[in-house]
């Protein structure tokens, strides 16, 4: 539990934010500089979009790997309304991506008709007022890119900085050799290194998911149909079976997704990834989830 602590204030609280480039350049410097130290093997896998950069890193050796651990290792920009993710409903991932953007849009309209009442009679004003308008223009118009862009949340405990904590746990705790862990890129507003990880290595492989795991009322194994969880699963912990998932699932025949959260209108839900109150985390709960993985993971050898 003390390793599991110290990782948690490390990848939580010293680097926190990982969602502009120099913050996941600076992110990627860090692992692979403890990659060394424990003299761990990692590669970069990297594909280039016109409107995406997705860059996965990888622990270990992929290609003679049984399982994979895998979780996004970025952190999201700070939401204005109140966030909601569904891990296993992509579909209302998007709905609240709409009502984000239109809010972002109704501000920025807000904000030009206050820009136009500033300059209105521009030229008819004193020397001071043309002064005091413009800097009041400038500033909104800075105002405008700022929301447009987005800026990092401030803490990450949920997304996804747990999953971060619990992934390099493993590396330093479990024995089994043939196993890879994989940080996943552009995976918090889309699923873009997933599919680069899928290019990479096929379907044969079991690939475990971890993601939003640092507190919820519930903690669901969810699993593709046919996959054996039972050496997973805690006494607290929740199996769900996916027949035809449409979600992250969906990837990889030999697939399980590891999350917490609650249960709101039928669908399961995770509150407040995109603020400020995204700073809790169950260490119990954590220690749990990565001793149930450290377990399954060793008795794949068995198999």
């Amino acid at each position: 539990m003390e390793r599991l602590k110290e990782l948690m204030m490390v990848y939580g609280i010293s680097i926190p934010q990982r969602c502009t480039r120099k913050q996941k350049q600076f992110f990627f410097e860090y692992v692979a500089q403890i990659c060394k130290e424990h003299k761990m093997p990692f590669s970069f896998q990297s594909k280039h979009g016109k409107l995406t950069h997705v860059t996965n890193m990888v622990i270990g050796d992929l290609d003679n790997a049984k399982t994979i651990v895998a979780c996004a290792y970025e952190t999201p920009a700070k939401s204005i309304l109140p966030s909601k993710y569904y891990p296993f409903h992509p579909s209302q991932n998007i709905k609240e991506e709409v009502k984000e953007a239109v809010c972002k849009a109704v501000i920025t309209v807000l904000l030009a008709v206050l820009m136009y009442f500033i300059l209105r009679n521009f030229a008819t004003s004193s020397a001071l007022w043309k002064v005091l308008r413009v800097i009041a223009s400038l500033v909104l118009v800075l105002i405008v890119f700022v929301i447009g862009k987005g800026t990092p949340n401030p803490i990450n405990m949920n997304r996804n900085s747990a999953a971060v904590a619990v992934l390099m746990w493993l590396t330093e705790n479990v024995t089994y050799e043939r196993i890879a862990y994989v940080l996943l890129g552009e995976n918090i507003n889309s699923h873009e290194g997933l599919k680069l990880l899928q290019e990479n290595i096929g379907d044969k492989k079991e690939v475990i998911l971890l993601d939003c795991i640092a507190k919820g009322e519930q903690v669901i194994v969810a699993y593709r149909e046919g996959r054996d969880v039972s050496s997973l699963l805690h006494e607290t912990f929740t199996a769900r079976e996916y027949k035809d998932p449409k979600n992250a699932l969906a990837y990889f025949p030999k697939s399980i997704e590891i999350t917490s959260g609650e249960v709101e209108n039928r669908l399961f839900v995770v509150k407040n990834t995109r603020n400020a109150k995204d700073s809790e985390v169950d260490m119990n709960q954590l220690f749990h989830i990565a001793s149930s993985l450290k377990q399954y993971i060793e008795r794949g050898r068995e198999q």
